[in-house]
């Protein structure tokens, strides 16, 4: 089964833009490698994460049939109905690995290691933001699946939208508050507005690709989430 890769135009907008003015100070001002350094290791980070999500659906035998690709990064749709527990183990891949490279970054970065030191921070800050339980982030998936294993879909839509909305009110408060004392908190404040616009509109990402259909993807789903933990205590 192939998968399908789409790019949203916000996305395309800013690779275009920052690959003309990439280009336009190369061209008047010269770059060196310490100034290429952070995109790439930004990058490098971003690609671990998703790879993180890719092993993990491989590693429980769920197939990938769509990534999109958009300002907060990237969302799968996986094929068929996984059961609760295995979304939530391909949502868990992505923080994860994430957080161990970081670690092992770490390690690095008190030798001295000016890459070591960037690439930690942006493994850390992607893993740390995508652990917060909202509903376009894996942290707002993990926290749908585990609600809809132990007290059903309905509980957990309900569980997940109060999460999100709590969320988005604290990092909309702390942003706002840091532009009003300092000017500082822009990077934030455009962060969140960017999440609120995935959640209004974008139908939740992987959670809009892949919730439960009806009362009968529902059942087929806890079917599913049975199965797996009979095998794992081998009833």
């Amino acid at each position: 089964m192939r998968t399908g890769i789409r790019i949203s135009r916000g996305l395309l907008a800013l690779l275009s833009g920052v690959a003309l003015m990439t280009g336009i100070l190369w061209a008047r001002e010269g770059m060196n490698a310490a100034e290429v350094l952070p995109w790439a290791l930004a990058f490098c980070a971003a690609f671990l994460h998703e790879a993180g999500h890719l092993i993990a659906a491989w590693g429980v035998g769920v197939r990938v049939r769509g990534l999109s690709l958009d300002l907060l990064g990237a969302r799968m749709e996986l094929a068929g109905a996984p059961s609760y527990g295995q979304e939530f183990f391909v949502a868990a891949g992505g923080p994860f690995v994430s957080l161990v490279c970081g670690a092992l970054a770490f390690s690095w970065a008190a030798r001295a290691y000016e890459g070591a030191t960037l690439f930690c921070g942006a493994s850390l800050v992607l893993g740390g933001i995508n652990l917060l339980p909202v509903g376009t982030l894996d942290g707002g998936r993990m926290l749908r699946c585990g609600v809809a294993f132990l007290w059903g879909d309905r509980a957990a839509t309900g569980a997940l939208r109060g999460a999100t909305g709590v969320c988005l009110g604290l990092l909309w408060t702390l942003s706002v508050y840091g532009l009003l004392r300092g000017g500082v908190g822009l990077s934030s404040f455009a962060f969140t507005l960017c999440l609120l616009e995935r959640a209004v509109c974008g139908g939740g990402g992987e959670e809009g690709a892949e919730a439960p259909r009806g009362r009968t993807r529902e059942r087929e789903r806890k079917k599913n989430s049975k199965k797996t933990l009979d095998k794992r205590t081998g009833m």
